[in-house]
C-alpha cells in the first residue's frame, strides 16, 4: 500500500513538473565528434560575426544566446528585441540545460528546457494583484472564482508559451550548430519480418485485409 501511494505521489509530480516546470520533452543527440569541441562550436556560434554568415537565421529579430559552460555541459538563455520598445530585450523565461557526455563514437548531449526561477514566479503576480481587487469588489462568490482562475489560467498560459517559443529556438540553434555531426539513426527492418512485403500479390492481399479491418471498425 505503501509503495503504491509513493508511486502515485511520484507519478503526480512527474506530470505537475512536466507541465508547469518543464516546457519541452528531452531531446537526445548523437554527435560523431567529442564533448569538446562541440563545447567550443556552440561557444563560437553563439556570438554573431559576418565569418559566420550560414547561421544568420538564427540571429533574426535581434535574438541572442547566453551559454554557461559547467562541468558536464552547459546552461542556455535566450532572448530577443522588442520591436516597439527601443533598447529593450524579452524577458529570460526558459532555461535549456545540456548534459554532454563522451562515448564510443563521439558525444551524447541530452537537452532538457525548462521555465527560469523568476518567469515562473511571475506567473502568480498579476493575478494575485488584480484578485484582491476582484475577492473586496461587490461581485458574487461564483464570480469572484471564475474571475480568479480565468487570470490564473491567462496568466500561465502565456508565461508557458513564451517559455515554449524560447526553448524551440535554444534547441533549434543546438541542431543548426551541430548538424554537421549529427548522427541520424534510422532503424531499418530485417528482411524476415511481417512488416515487410515483397510481391505485388503479397501488398494487394495485404491492403485488403488492412482495408476491411477498419471498414468494419468504421461502420460498427
Amino acid at each position: 500500500m505503501i509503495s503504491r501511494l509513493k508511486s502515485f505521489i511520484q507519478r503526480l509530480l512527474e506530470a505537475v513538473l512536466n507541465r508547469i516546470w518543464f516546457v519541452h520533452p528531452r531531446v537526445v543527440l548523437l554527435a560523431q565528434v567529442p564533448p569538446d569541441v562541440c563545447m567550443e562550436a556552440l561557444l563560437v556560434a553563439a556570438k554573431p560575426s559576418s565569418k559566420r554568415l550560414h547561421l544568420r537565421n538564427l540571429f533574426l529579430d535581434g535574438r541572442r544566446y547566453h551559454l554557461h559552460v559547467r562541468e558536464k555541459g552547459f546552461h542556455m538563455t535566450s532572448n530577443s528585441k522588442i520591436p516597439w520598445l527601443y533598447r529593450r530585450r524579452t524577458r529570460l523565461a526558459a532555461v535549456l540545460s545540456g548534459n554532454i557526455t563522451p562515448t564510443n563514437s563521439g558525444s551524447r548531449l541530452i537537452l532538457t528546457a525548462r521555465m527560469t526561477p523568476l518567469h515562473l514566479l511571475d506567473i502568480f503576480l498579476i493575478p494575485l494583484w488584480i484578485g484582491v481587487l476582484v475577492i473586496f469588489g461587490p461581485l458574487a462568490p461564483e464570480v469572484k472564482l471564475i474571475a480568479l482562475g480565468a487570470l490564473l489560467l491567462l496568466s500561465w498560459l502565456s508565461h508557458w508559451y513564451s517559455a515554449v517559443l524560447q526553448a524551440v529556438d535554444m534547441i533549434y540553434f543546438v541542431q543548426t550548430v551541430l548538424e554537421d555531426w549529427l548522427v541520424t539513426e534510422i532503424p531499418t527492418l530485417p528482411a524476415s519480418a511481417d512488416q515487410v512485403i515483397h510481391a505485388p500479390d503479397d501488398f494487394r492481399e495485404a491492403w485488403e485485409r488492412f482495408y476491411e479491418a477498419h471498414k468494419k471498425e468504421r461502420e460498427s
